[in-house]
């Protein structure tokens, strides 16, 4: 991520060995409309796996909504949910079977390479709920803001955040990188749309099994002119 009197960008890194391609491209949960079809319209079809992001809760462990929706509504912007990829959908488990499966050579191949919210720690699922209910929650956004940060000087212990960290960021790591490893047996070109903070894990995977870095390029995530900021302060619930 690089932050400019512009705005906010974000930047796409080639590695490259043997004939093998991986792109690692920087995401956030939200950017200004247009930004997510942009960038998977570059992308190429033959050959290629994206290793697509996500937590799934297939226990229903989350208590609400845990989406950006609202924030991105608010500052005129487009959610990642609203991210569509187009192409085959793939198990991790498929990766192996890429030969024998019947499926559209022309779209590209789709596989989930996240982990799911049961294979955390209790306390990190309850910080979660607590961000869902506070922070993505309905009330206004000065509120959600308070009553988070009333939680976290409650709760936040070194302890706490330690254990977080673990989950969202090292535990996930490990999938993706995994699914990487196996996607290189099978695919020219592997593209890793995930979050920034993942990106210097999985670097750190690509130059050990000797990838080179090449082309960089960034891309104009949201820029400050952009936002509503006059409707933003609106909707804070804080009065002047």
């Amino acid at each position: 991520m690089r932050l400019s009197p512009v705005g906010i960008y974000t930047s796409e890194r080639s590695y490259h060995r043997g004939g093998k391609v991986v792109r690692l491209v920087a995401m956030m949960h939200v950017a200004r409309k247009g930004y997510y079809q942009e960038l998977f319209a570059s992308l190429p079809a033959k050959g290629m796996i994206i290793l697509a992001e996500g937590v799934t809760d297939q226990d229903r462990l989350l208590k609400g909504r845990f989406d950006y929706g609202r924030l991105a509504n608010l500052v005129g912007l487009s959610s990642q949910e609203k991210m569509h990829l187009d192409g085959n959908l793939l198990e991790l488990d498929d990766l192996a079977l890429t030969d024998d499966l019947e499926r559209d050579e022309t779209r590209p191949d789709i596989v989930h390479a996240d982990t799911d919210l049961n294979r955390f720690d209790p306390q990190t699922v309850e910080f979660l709920n607590v961000i869902a209910r506070t922070l993505l929650g309905d009330k206004p956004l000065a509120q959600g803001f308070a009553a988070y940060s009333d939680w976290v000087k409650a709760h936040g212990t070194p302890e706490m955040i330690s254990g977080v960290m673990a989950d969202i960021l090292y535990k996930r790591n490990a999938v993706v990188i995994d699914a990487l490893h196996r996607s290189l047996d099978r695919y020219e070109t592997i593209v890793v749309p995930w979050g920034g903070m993942h990106m210097p894990a999985i670097e750190s995977a690509l130059l050990e099994r000797g990838f080179v870095p090449g082309d960089k390029k960034e891309r104009l995530l949201f820029a400050f002119s952009a936002i509503p900021f006059t409707v933003l302060w609106k909707g804070s619930g804080v009065s002047r």
